[in-house]
This record gives C-alpha cells, structure tokens and sequence, in this order.
C-alpha cells in the first residue's frame, strides 16, 4: 500500500479478515499521520491476545474457538460412524468486541 487516501471521497471504515491485518493496517496508517478512529474505524476478526493492547484498542469478533473444536470432533466422528452423511454447514455465532478503534467521542 504506497498511499492510504481518506477523505470524503473514501472509506470511512474497514473490516479486515483478522487482527493481524488490522492491527499492521493501523500502523501503517498511524505512520502516515491518520488516527483511528477520527479518521477511520477499524475492525478484525479473531480477538487475538494483543488486540486490546495495540495502540488504539482494536474492535474485533472473538471466535467461539471452544465451539469450534467441539463441532469438529463432532463433525468427524459422525463421519467416521457414517461416511454416507451429506455435506453439512455448521454456523456458529461470534461475538462482537466493540474497543476504541471504532467508537468516535
């Protein structure tokens, strides 16, 4: 990313697929003199251990990681009992942590 324009005919907030991201697109942007939230919010996924203690804490969905793994043992062994089972979605809600990255005062 060479430039990272905002202005009015910009974003005004971005939601990247984990922390990681977020939390390097932040620098980069504090680097170059725009501050979040004023000038953008921003959000990630993962609620990694170090996204409250970033520079601006950083808004984040936590996985339900507990969850996750149970459905998968599940998932598995289901298969393993029935390997004819059709293909399943499993959906399983996150949860939304609001932090400073995204609450303009």
């Amino acid at each position: 990313m060479d430039r990272l324009k905002l202005g009015p005919d910009s974003f005004d907030a971005c939601v990247c697929s984990n922390d990681l991201t977020a939390a390097k697109l932040m620098q980069i942007a504090q680097s170059m003199g725009h501050r979040v939230p004023r000038d953008f919010m921003l959000a990630g996924f993962d609620d990694a251990g170090y996204a409250a203690l970033l520079s601006v804490p950083l808004t984040t969905i936590r996985q339900p990681c507990r969850s996750i793994g149970i459905a998968c043992v599940d998932t598995l062994l289901g298969r393993m009992t029935h390997p004819g089972l059709p293909p399943r979605s499993i959906l399983l809600r996150g949860e939304l942590i609001v932090r400073n990255s995204t609450t303009k005062n």
